[in-house]
């Protein structure tokens, strides 16, 4: 862009800028004190960045600092940044302007199944190293063992999520996914005990 058009889309955004930062103060009152500086200084780049793409098309002296204040405010509110953004990140204003993710204490888990809530540090500690033999097992053997025996489709489901989901509060779990009771979890759960003590379950030994 030419230095003299440069010097007219300055001069425009210079005498808007009195009424523009009032007006985005009013727009963000609502916000604390340091969203609140970032929503103004959001403004002020749209804000120039309009300048100078309406003076590209002819249009620079339609704007007004109501306008401008009213869509970068709007921009805001939605998550756009005008550096940019992801949603993809947990963090970003764009990801909670559209509840995308919710972010949690790490000191409270899941409930467990008296619905207290429980130690996210102990949901952490939870091992979930198997042997290797005892994979195949899993994978192979006791499902075939398990058709044998004859159980019914959704004690097998369970079996399969007990497989992946053993750890604090998997009861209350596995019930929201198998839309059935606690209670008839626990009740799976002895089925597939009995069927798997005839087959001698239990952890290979180790090599």
């Amino acid at each position: 862009m030419p230095a003299t058009a440069l010097s007219l889309v300055e001069a425009k955004y210079q005498s808007l800028l009195p009424d523009l930062w009032k007006l985005a103060l009013v727009r963000h009152r609502y916000l604390p004190y340091h969203e609140r500086e970032e929503a103004l200084c959001e403004t002020l780049a749209y804000s120039w960045q309009w300048c100078l793409r309406a003076f590209e098309k002819g249009k620079l002296d339609q704007l007004t600092a109501r306008m401008l204040s009213f869509y970068a405010a709007k921009l805001f509110r939605s998550g756009r940044r005008f550096a940019g953004g992801t949603r993809r990140d947990v963090l970003s204003s764009q990801a909670k302007a559209e509840g995308a993710v919710r972010l949690r204490s790490i000191e409270r888990g899941p409930d467990d199944e008296e619905g207290k809530p429980q130690s996210m540090a102990n949901l952490l500690i939870d091992s979930r190293h198997v042997a290797p033999p005892e994979v195949a097992r899993v994978n192979h053997d006791y499902p075939v063992a398990l058709r044998k025996a004859k159980l019914s489709r959704k004690t097998r489901k369970c079996f399969r999520h007990l497989t992946r989901d053993n750890g604090p509060g998997h009861v209350m779990r596995i019930s929201r996914t198998l839309h059935v009771s606690p209670a008839r979890v626990c009740q799976l759960k002895g089925q597939l005990r009995s069927a798997l003590r005839a087959i001698d379950y239990g952890p290979s030994p180790a090599a």
